[in-house]
């Protein structure tokens, strides 16, 4: 049984290895960014940045200076935030989703502070994820890197022109659900630092097995 990163495939086995190491290596990226300081519990998603999720930010390297940090404390539209239910999950979309509802809404959120001087979408989405878990994915420069072929694939075959690196995330994640199933009920014997990142997310556990298999090892 494998599982699809990009334009690669590995062994729940050695999906199994990358998350473990990722949860020895980088424990404190665990504990403040996805649990925000209070494991076992992660916080419940919000509708608002505070200063807390600049901490965040800082400890999985969104690197925000001070002009990044006031605009991402600067209020947002709260109905851009009402639009995109806080449990939306990528995988009730449809495989198209441009004429989706919750697809549009959470693209005028993303949107909306991509347009603030100095948030690309790496601090955006890395700031979005934990407000909204199971919908948006983090895009880094790995991410954009190895799946900058299916996402400009996927924007051509819908007529579009900008890559779409989230419908390409989506897809992987989608097909390797099963699989990852099997990782979390393997991490999960293993000590705290397996139980750390057995609990993440779908989106947050793929994102790590994309950082780990194409850059992390080499970190």
């Amino acid at each position: 049984m494998t599982l699809q990163l990009a334009n690669d495939s590995v062994s729940v086995e050695l999906a199994t290895d990358l998350l473990l190491e990722y949860s020895q290596r980088f424990p404190g990226t665990l504990r403040y960014y996805d649990y925000a300081g209070q494991w076992p519990n992660r916080p419940a998603p919000d509708n608002a940045f505070s200063l807390a999720d600049v901490g965040r930010l800082v400890v999985i390297n969104g690197r925000p200076s001070s002009a990044d940090v006031v605009a991402l404390l600067k209020p947002v539209d709260p109905q851009l935030w009402a639009d995109v239910p806080v449990e939306a999950d990528f995988r009730t979309l449809p495989e198209d989703p441009t004429g989706d509802p919750v697809y549009q809404a959470v693209n005028r959120l993303y949107g909306a502070l991509r347009a603030r001087k100095g948030l690309g979408s790496t601090k955006v989405t890395k700031a979005l994820h934990v407000k909204r878990p199971h919908l948006v994915p983090i895009v880094d420069s790995v991410v954009l890197q190895h799946y900058a072929e299916s996402a400009k694939q996927l924007a051509w075959d819908s007529g579009g022109r900008a890559p779409q690196y989230w419908r390409a995330v989506w897809a992987d994640a989608r097909a390797n659900a099963g699989s990852l199933e099997d990782v979390r009920g393997d991490l999960r014997r293993e000590q705290e630092t397996g139980v750390l990142v057995a609990d993440l997310p779908l989106l947050r556990l793929h994102d790590i097995l994309v950082w780990m298999h194409f850059h992390g090892t080499n970190a």
